[in-house]
C-alpha cells in the first residue's frame, strides 16, 4: 500500500512520518517543491511528484493536507477514488466517501467519555490559542490561519471542538454561534478571529489570537462533572492525551479498519458540512 499526501507543509509531513511508521510507503504529492531536500518539515517521504503524476491504485491512500482553500478543489479531483482522507476542515461537499481527520476524537480522555456518552448532559471546550506564533519562522501575515481567500479564520482552523460535539450526537444549532471577535487580513477582508457557542448545556469558546492560550475540556455527566486542562497534563508527549500520540492511534484505527464500510471511524465530508454554514465574518 501507498499513500500519496497532497501537501507537503507540517501537516502532511507528520502523516507520511506516521504512515511510514506503521508500514505505508508516502509519495508527497506538491504543486510548488520540486525536490524532497526543499521540504521544510522532518518527514518520511519516499518520493516528490506534482499533482499532474498523481495516479493512485484504487488500494491506495489520498490524504488531502493542503491548504484549507484547496481542499474542495482537491477532493473533487480524487472524488472517484475509494480511500480519500482529507484534513480538517474537510471540504464542503454531499460525499459519504471523503473521510476528514479530526484526530483530537483519539485522545483517550475523548475515547473514555464516549463509551459512556449516554451519561453524558453536557460538554464545555475550551480552546484559546495564539497562531501567530505557531511557526515562529514564517510571517503569520503570509498563513492561511489569517487570510480569508486561504480558508482561515477561527471557526475552520479550530474546528477540533466543533467536531468533538459531533462526536457526542450534539446536534447543533447555527443560530447559537456567536463571533467574538474579527481580524482584518492583509487585504483589508475581515474574518473571525473568535467565537462562542452554547446550546442545551453544550458550550464552545475557542480564540485563534488569545493572550491566554489554554485547552480545557469539561464533561458534565449524570454522576458528576470531570475537567482536563491540557496545559496541566499535556506538558509531556508520554501523556496518554498528547496530540502526538493521537494522530498515531487515529492512523492505526484508520488502516486496521479499511474496507469496513459500517465503521464509522471518521466523520465524512457530509456530515461536516454544516461547518461552512456557520455565519462567519
Amino acid at each position: 500500500m501507498k499513500a500519496y499526501i497532497v501537501g507537503t507543509g507540517s501537516a502532511g509531513c507528520r502523516h507520511s512520518r506516521i504512515l511510514n511508521f506503521f508500514g505505508v510507503k508516502t509519495i508527497g504529492v506538491s504543486e510548488k517543491k520540486k525536490n524532497i531536500d526543499d521540504l521544510n518539515y522532518p518527514h518520511s517521504f519516499d518520493l516528490l511528484i506534482s499533482l499532474e503524476e498523481c495516479n493512485p491504485e484504487s488500494k491506495d491512500l489520498v490524504v488531502i493536507s493542503s491548504i484549507s482553500s484547496k481542499h474542495l478543489e482537491l477532493c473533487n479531483r480524487f472524488l472517484s477514488h475509494p480511500l480519500v482522507y482529507c484534513e480538517k476542515p474537510g471540504p464542503n461537499l454531499s460525499s459519504e466517501k471523503i473521510k476528514v481527520l479530526f484526530n483530537l476524537r483519539f485522545l483517550d480522555i475523548i475515547e473514555f467519555f464516549l463509551k459512556e456518552a449516554d451519561q453524558i448532559i453536557g460538554i464545555d471546550l475550551t480552546f484559546n490559542t495564539n497562531a501567530k506564533n505557531w511557526h515562529p519562522g514564517e510571517d503569520y501575515r503570509k498563513s492561511y490561519v489569517f487570510n480569508k481567500n486561504l480558508g482561515g479564520g477561527c471557526i475552520l482552523t479550530n474546528s477540533h471542538e466543533i467536531d468533538l460535539m459531533h462526536a457526542f450526537g450534539h446536534k447543533f444549532n447555527l443560530e447559537k454561534f456567536t463571533i467574538l471577535e474579527k481580524y482584518s487580513d492583509q487585504n483589508d477582508e475581515e474574518i473571525d478571529a473568535s467565537f462562542s457557542y452554547q446550546s442545551n448545556g453544550f458550550k464552545i469558546k475557542s480564540s485563534l489570537i488569545s493572550d491566554n492560550p489554554k485547552r480545557i475540556f469539561e464533561f458534565k455527566t449524570k454522576t458528576g462533572n470531570y475537567v482536563y486542562d491540557f496545559s496541566v497534563n499535556n506538558m509531556s508527549t508520554k501523556s496518554l492525551n498528547s496530540i502526538d500520540i493521537s494522530y498515531y492511534k487515529m492512523w492505526s484505527s484508520v488502516l486496521r479498519n479499511l474496507g469496513r464500510l459500517e465503521y464509522k471511524l471518521l466523520p465524512s465530508s457530509k456530515d461536516m458540512q454544516f461547518i461552512h454554514k456557520i455565519k462567519k465574518a
